[in-house]
C-alpha cells in the first residue's frame, strides 16, 4: 500500500527524553487546573514546575494539508488562559511580519523541541439563546516560542473536537505572528473575516496561546485592536471530558460558568434521549463573571455505551427568558474493571504476524482481549481480533498458583514445546499478576513439563505497535482515543483510519519521544470524526521504519475494527 506523503516526513533531531506514563487522570486534573481562575493568577509556574512536557505529535487532515494539533498525553505543560479586559493599545506604526525572524537569528526549527506541547483553550462557535457565543475547548498543540504557539493554535482553530461547534477561521486566515516586547502582533490574510464575534474568537485564542492580552491585528497595511468582551462567553463550557472520551466507573466533569445561585445543573443522556442521570455542580462564584464547576459522576451502573453529557446554566424563569444555555459532550462508557483495554473480558497475549523486514519474527506476541474471564480462561477462549490467535486449546490449562520463587500452572497437553505459546503463557500470567517471577508448567501429577521460564526481551518477542484502545468491534462517535504501546524509529507511531475501500478517512502522526528501540513505551492519540460518515473503518497503526523494509526488523503492524456511529 502507498504510504501517505505526510508519513515520510523524518525530523531532524533525534529525542531520546523518557516520558511517564500519564493517564487520563493526569491530565484532567492538570487541564483542573488550567480553567481553574479566569483571572490571573500565579498558580502557573507551579503548574510547570510538577510537570514533565511529553512529546510531539503531530496532526494533519486528510491529504496531509495542514498541520492542526498534537500531544502524547503523557505529560503535560498547562497554558492558563487568562480573563478579564485588554488595557489599549496603541497601534504599531508599521504592519506585523511574519514568523521569519529578524536578520542574524536562528529560525525557529520544523518541530517542535522535544517534549513541546502545551494545552490551549482554543474557542468556538455555538449556539446559544442569546445567540452565537463561544465556547471553550481545549486541544493539545506544539509548543514553539510564542509567535509560533498563536500559529499553531490558529490552525487547530479550523477543526473543533466537539461537533457542535464551528470556526470562523479556516486554515490559511492568518498569515504570522510575533511577540515584540510583550505585545502580539497578527497578520491577517486579505481574506480574513472580519465580524466583531469572529475576531473576538481570534483574540481569545491568540491570548490563550501566548499568555498575553496586548494583541494587534493587521490586513494589509491597517493595524487595529480588538477589546475582549465578555459578554461574547458562552455561559457554560465544559473543560472535561473531551469529546468521545471513554471513561468507566466515575469522571471528574469540570468547566467554567456563570449561572445563578452558581449552580450549574447536569445530564448524563442515553443514545436515545433518555436522561439515565442528572444533579448539578457549584461553581466557585456567581454573576459578575465565569467560575470554574467541578463534580464526580458515577456511571459505575450504566450499560456499556455511548451517552452524552450536558452542562447547564441554571434558569429560575422557567424558561420565560429563551432557557438555559447548555453545552454538551459525547462520551463512551465502558465496562468497569477494562483497563486500558476499553472492553469487557481479561486480557492476554495472543500470537499474529511478524513485521515485513527480512530479519523479522515470522510471529510476535500482541496484548489484546478477550471473552474469558481470567487469565487462563482468554487463552483458552482465544481473542477477540480476528488477526490473533492462541496456541491454547480449550482445557489444556487447567489452573495456577503463585509462589514464592514461581507461578505453577498445571496444564493437560497443549502445546508445551512450541516456545512462542510458553512466551504466550509467560507473559500473560506475569502481567495479569503484576510479577516478574518465571513461569513453570507442570502436569496434574506434579511432573515437570516445562522448567521455569522468564519472559523474553519484549523487542524480540512482542510486536513493536500494539493497540490496547478501543476494542476490536467498537463503537465510536464523535471522536475517540486509541492508545496502546510501542517503540519506533524516532518514537514515531502512525495510525490511520481506513474506510471500507482501504482509503484514509484521518491520518495522524504520533511522536513519542523516547521511544527509540529500547522498551515498549505508552502512546495515544485522539482522532476527532466530526467529518467522518458513519460505518465500518479499520484503524491501523504502524511503526516508522527508515529502510522502507528493504533490511532489519521493518514494519511492525497493527488492526482494529472499528464502526463510526
Amino acid at each position: 500500500m502507498t504510504t501517505p506523503d505526510p508519513w515520510q516526513r523524518r525530523h531532524d533531531d533525534r529525542h531520546d527524553d523518557r516520558h511517564d506514563d500519564r493517564r487520563d487522570d493526569d491530565l484532567r486534573a492538570l487541564v483542573g487546573d488550567a480553567v481553574a481562575d479566569v483571572e490571573p493568577t500565579d498558580r502557573l509556574a507551579a503548574i510547570r514546575a510538577r510537570t514533565t512536557p511529553p512529546p510531539r505529535r503531530g496532526w494533519w487532515a486528510a491529504g496531509g494539508s495542514a498541520l492542526l494539533a498534537a500531544a502524547v498525553v503523557v505529560a503535560v505543560a498547562v497554558v492558563v488562559d487568562r480573563g478579564g479586559d485588554d488595557p489599549d493599545v496603541a497601534a504599531p506604526t508599521t504592519a506585523p511580519t511574519t514568523t521569519s525572524p529578524p536578520t542574524g537569528q536562528v529560525p525557529p526549527p520544523d518541530t517542535a523541541p522535544s517534549g513541546a506541547t502545551q494545552a490551549v483553550g482554543l474557542y468556538f462557535l455555538g449556539d446559544t439563546p442569546e445567540g452565537t457565543r463561544l465556547f471553550r475547548e481545549f486541544q493539545q498543540v506544539p509548543r514553539f516560542d510564542r509567535s509560533r504557539d498563536v500559529l499553531e493554535a490558529v490552525e487547530a482553530l479550523a477543526d473543533p473536537d466537539d461537533p457542535d461547534y464551528r470556526t470562523s477561521w479556516p486554515a490559511g486566515s492568518v498569515t504570522g505572528a510575533r511577540v515584540v516586547e510583550g505585545e502580539v502582533r497578527v497578520q491577517l490574510a486579505p481574506d480574513a473575516p472580519d465580524d466583531e464575534l469572529a475576531l473576538q474568537q481570534l483574540r481569545a485564542t491568540v491570548a490563550a496561546a501566548s499568555e498575553l492580552q496586548s494583541i494587534t491585528f493587521s490586513r494589509g497595511a491597517e493595524a487595529f485592536t480588538v477589546e475582549a468582551d465578555p459578554g461574547a462567553l458562552a455561559l457554560v463550557s465544559i473543560s472535561d471530558p473531551r469529546e468521545g472520551r471513554t471513561v468507566s466507573g466515575s469522571f471528574t466533569a469540570r468547566g467554567v460558568a456563570n449561572s445563578f445561585e452558581a449552580t450549574v445543573p447536569w445530564q448524563v443522556v442515553d443514545a436515545d434521549g433518555t436522561v439515565v442521570k442528572e444533579s448539578s455542580a457549584t461553581a466557585e462564584g456567581a454573576y459578575d463573571r465565569l467560575y470554574p464547576w467541578e463534580t464526580e459522576i458515577d456511571v459505575s451502573d450504566l450499560e456499556p455505551g455511548t451517552y452524552t453529557f450536558i452542562a447547564r446554566t441554571d434558569d429560575p424563569t422557567g424558561g420565560e427568558g429563551g432557557g438555559p444555555t447548555e453545552d454538551t459532550r459525547t462520551i463512551v462508557v465502558a465496562a468497569e474493571g477494562a483497563g486500558d483495554t476499553g472492553s469487557s473480558g481479561a486480557s492476554a497475549y495472543f500470537v499474529g504476524p511478524g513485521p515485513d523486514g527480512p530479519d523479522a519474527p515470522a510471529e510476535v506476541l500482541y496484548r489484546s482481549t478477550s471473552s474469558g474471564s481470567d487469565a487462563l480462561g482468554a487463552l483458552m477462549a482465544g481473542p477477540a481480533d480476528p488477526d490473533y490467535e492462541t496456541r491454547w486449546p480449550e482445557g489444556s490449562l487447567v489452573s495456577y498458583e503463585v509462589g514464592d520463587d514461581v507461578v505453577r500452572v498445571v496444564v493437560d497437553g497443549g502445546p508445551a514445546d512450541d516456545p512462542v505459546a510458553v512466551q504466550q503463557l509467560v507473559l500473560t500470567l506475569q502481567a495479569t499478576e503484576d510479577t516478574d517471577l518465571p513461569v513453570e508448567l507442570v502436569d496434574a501429577g506434579g511432573d515437570v513439563v516445562v522448567a521455569p521460564t522468564a519472559a523474553e526481551d519484549e523487542l524480540t518477542v512482542q510486536s513493536h505497535v500494539q493497540i490496547h484502545a478501543p476494542a476490536e468491534g467498537t463503537v465510536v462517535s464523535g471522536a475517540f482515543t486509541a492508545s496502546g504501546v510501542g517503540s519506533s524509529w524516532e518514537g514515531s507511531i502512525f495510525c490511520q483510519l481506513l474506510d471500507a475501500d482501504g482509503d484514509a478517512a484521518r491520518e495522524r502522526a504520533t511522536v513519542n519521544g523516547g521511544l527509540l528501540d529500547d522498551a515498549l513505551e505508552p502512546w495515544e492519540t485522539r482522532v476527532a470524526l466530526a467529518r467522518v460518515e458513519p460505518g465500518d473503518y479499520t484503524l491501523r497503526c504502524q511503526t516508522d521504519d527508515p529502510t522502507a523494509g528493504t533490511e532489519g526488523r521493518g514494519t511492525d503492524v497493527d488492526t482494529r475494527t472499528l464502526t463510526v456511529g
